[in-house]
């Protein structure tokens, strides 16, 4: 009886000690697994920071940087099409912030392969209550995106200051009218215009210039003279 009673208490003791060891073995590998889901978590949220966290300007969402091919292969991803190619520049056409057929064009730096300007020509035909009216509005949500601008010009050049539209659609075809916003934000410059060329008409001009590229450009110009 006494050796059945032993035989008992060393059985009992053999099967608490494999249960404790299994609970650690259990505990090490919640742990092992929890330390791996908050590794992969972590590093999903600093990929994410880097895709975010450009130090280039951006247009379309894609920073105005890298080579031309690669741009132009984003933005055609983003829907526009090619035209052409004009003066060192990439010329697409598409459709942007509501316009429809707006022409890009997609500037290098001088005498290098990568991407330092985008300007955007939207078309207004020959009516200044339209230009007048996107113009606006484009500035309207510029500085919802980007804050205050750094310059804001809105003036007639003309002895008598126009009344009419047809006026101020004169005077802006005889360069005597600038209306122009200037947008300085830390990774670049956004300018926006109202131009007018015969056969074209009324249009307004808006550039994304990146500061990191743009400022490269310069030190090359200067290098140069």
């Amino acid at each position: 009886m006494k050796n059945f009673a032993l035989s008992f208490i060393l059985f009992s003791s053999l099967c608490l000690c494999n249960c404790t060891e299994k609970k650690e073995n259990n505990v090490e590998d919640d742990s092992s697994s929890t330390e791996n889901v908050s590794e992969n978590v972590t590093k999903d949220k600093e990929n994410r920071a880097n895709t975010s966290n450009s130090n280039h300007l951006t247009f379309k969402g894609v920073p105005i940087d890298g080579t031309l091919d690669d741009f132009v292969s984003e933005m055609e991803k983003a829907g526009f099409t090619y035209v052409a190619e004009e003066n060192g520049a990439t010329i697409l056409q598409g459709d942007f912030a509501s316009f429809k057929k707006c022409n890009i064009y997609v500037a290098t730096l001088h005498g290098i392969d990568i991407v330092n300007a985008i300007t955007v020509i939207i078309p207004c035909g020959d009516d200044w209550s339209d230009i007048e009216r996107k113009y606006r509005l484009l500035n309207e949500l510029l500085t919802e995106k980007y804050g205050e601008p750094a310059e804001n010009t809105e003036e007639f050049h003309s002895r008598l200051t126009p009344r009419t539209n047809q006026d101020k659609l004169i005077a802006l075809a005889s360069d005597n009218c600038d209306f122009k916003t200037v947008y300085d934000t830390p990774k670049g410059k956004i300018t926006i215009f109202m131009d007018f060329e015969y056969g074209l008409g009324a249009f307004l001009n808006l550039k994304y210039s990146d500061k990191i590229n743009s400022d490269n450009l310069r030190s090359k110009v200067i290098d140069d003279l």
